[in-house]
């Protein structure tokens, strides 16, 4: 049964629960506040997103291909091309053995020996590099010391293949001579010593010494005459 000793405890109870009240009020609306301010930070990043300007330092599509346009660099004719495999040709000429007796054999004549000395250099520096690919070898190489448009002109050369009028150019002579060098010793090939058909006459002409030496001009017709006869 309630009575006025109850009273007391009956205040302070319902203190209490004024108190829990307002404090899950207030729990709440801080909790409230904190979701709505999130919110709003969302909505604010995304309307500054949408919004912001472009960064200074990033130019216009339009300018970005008239910039890339205006420094590429312009590609090589076919007689620059040309003229750098001939020159690298030259260079790899010059350090083949063989090649200072040729290069004194210009317009002199030579005994008999001499001239297949250097009609086995000129075939030889034909086989070697006739039909072959400017190597990547030497671009790779250069890529990591040179400038940008130095690499570009290194890769319009790779598997750059390599003609004859590129070897002629590289050695300083003309079609007839080029081609007579490459004839000649082929027939030296067939017919002189350790040859697949080696014959005793043409190995003695091969190896005659004259003290007025005939020249490459007889020796070549010597050989293809031999070579129509036998």
């Amino acid at each position: 049964m309630w009575t006025v000793a109850h009273f007391p405890r009956l205040i302070y109870s319902y203190r209490t629960l004024i108190i829990f009240e307002l404090s899950l009020k207030g729990y709440v609306l801080s909790w409230t506040s904190c979701i709505i301010n999130h919110y709003n930070l969302i909505i604010s990043i995304k309307v500054n997103a949408n919004t912001a300007p472009e960064p200074f330092n990033v130019a216009h599509p339009s300018q970005s291909t008239e910039i890339m346009t205006d420094t590429k660099p312009r590609e090589l004719t076919q007689e620059e091309v040309f003229d750098i495999v001939v020159a690298w040709l030259r260079q790899r000429a010059s350090t083949t053995k063989g090649y200072t007796s040729f290069e004194d054999s210009h317009g002199r004549v030579f005994q008999n020996p001499d001239i297949i000395n250097i009609w086995k250099f000129v075939s030889q520096f034909h086989d070697r590099y006739y039909h072959a690919s400017h190597p990547e070898t030497v671009c790779t190489l250069l890529k990591s010391l040179l400038c940008c448009v130095t690499n570009v002109i290194l890769e319009l050369l790779q598997g750059k293949v390599i003609q004859k009028n590129m070897l002629r150019a590289a050695l300083g002579l003309k079609e007839t001579s080029f081609n007579d060098a490459l004839d000649g010793y082929r027939l030296v090939k067939i017919y002189g010593p350790d040859g697949i058909n080696e014959d005793q006459h043409v190995t003695a002409e091969l190896s005659r010494i004259q003290d007025t030496p005939n020249g490459r001009v007889a020796l070549l017709k010597f050989l293809r005459e031999w070579e129509k006869t036998h």
